[in-house]
């Protein structure tokens, strides 16, 4: 439901972890799954001007090497593919991800990610 006219719905802060982060680029690209070059990419989705989405719907993407785009610039840049197959790549890999935290024991996930 869509808040009354004149009323704003408080603004839900977006969990934040620098040690998720670095836990999530510790992992291959799930794109190309080369190893030792991930950093921690975020879903497109629910970004907003200036902001990040939450950082439990992350994963890993290769960082640009020389000469060559990495898989976080191809994904982002929406290289060969549509903005629904990019949120249809992103859904995956952040389940994969999330899915492997809390085997890993993360307990971040207790509240729905946004």
């Amino acid at each position: 439901p869509r808040p009354l006219h004149g009323v704003e719905e408080p603004a839900v802060k977006p969990f934040r972890s620098e040690k998720y982060r670095r836990y999530v680029a510790s992992f291959p690209c799930s794109r190309c799954q080369i190893q030792g070059h991930s950093q921690c990419a975020h879903e497109e989705y629910g970004k907003g001007k200036g902001t990040k989405s939450d950082d439990r719907n992350s994963f890993p993407l290769c960082a640009d090497f020389p000469l060559r785009f990495g898989c976080h610039s191809i994904h982002t840049l929406l290289k060969g593919m549509t903005r629904g197959q990019r949120r249809d790549m992103e859904r995956v890999y952040v389940e994969r991800m999330q899915a492997q935290a809390k085997r890993d024991g993360w307990d971040i996930f207790e509240t729905k990610p946004n």
